[in-house]
């Protein structure tokens, strides 16, 4: 399902100190101590168009917008049928919408994954969530985040989405990071981003 290329998730042994056994990994992630707790979670991983429709589908069905705009329109439709008693009309008018709705959410999200515009959402991409901040890198670019600069993470469609603004979002698969330590990796934004 999602192209996984490597995980890397380091916790130094506490009686190693960091200069004495060298300073590092071999994955990028420094030994650093903060109050003899080290966190550095290391993936690389490419977002697949499949992912990505799940992942927007997931976000669609999670907005309240979509069940009032959809409720709406229902409740208007039985107050019609309620009045005009035409309830054998108005159920497949309820069916139709409902079908035409779904395709449309599908359909959207799929235009969305094939558009030249969202290509560089697919490109491998490796993040290092570490004490200090997020760094982010593709074959394009780089960057460093301070968790100060998050606005909140959530999970949705099979990923965390990290947010650095209101409506951008980086997608980490959480197939990436291997069970045990999801609750860990949780817990490092819960306390970092809230």
């Amino acid at each position: 399902m999602h192209a996984v290329a490597e995980l890397s998730y380091h916790r130094p042994r506490f009686d190693q100190h960091p200069i004495a056994s060298g300073g590092g990994s071999r994955s990028g992630c420094d030994s650093t101590y903060i109050r003899r707790k080290v966190t550095c979670v290391e993936i690389e991983t490419a977002l697949t168009k499949k992912a990505y429709v799940r992942l927007n589908l997931a976000l669609i069905l999670r907005s309240k917008a979509t069940y009032v705009i959809n409720a709406v329109f229902i409740l208007a439709m039985l107050a019609v049928g309620l009045t005009f008693e035409r309830f054998g009309f108005i159920v497949a008018v309820i069916l139709g919408y409902v079908a035409f709705v779904s395709a449309s959410y599908f359909l959207g999200a799929l235009r969305m994954a094939l558009s030249p515009k969202n290509r560089t959402f697919f490109l491998p991409t490796k993040y290092k969530f570490e004490d200090i901040g997020v760094s982010v890198s593709t074959p394009l670019t780089e960057g460093k985040f301070a968790w100060s600069a998050f606005v909140r993470w959530r999970k949705a469609g099979g990923q965390y989405l990290v947010y650095p603004s209101a409506k951008t979002f980086f997608a980490v698969p959480q197939s990436a990071i291997p069970t045990p330590s999801r609750e860990e990796f949780e817990s490092l934004l819960k306390s970092k981003i809230g």
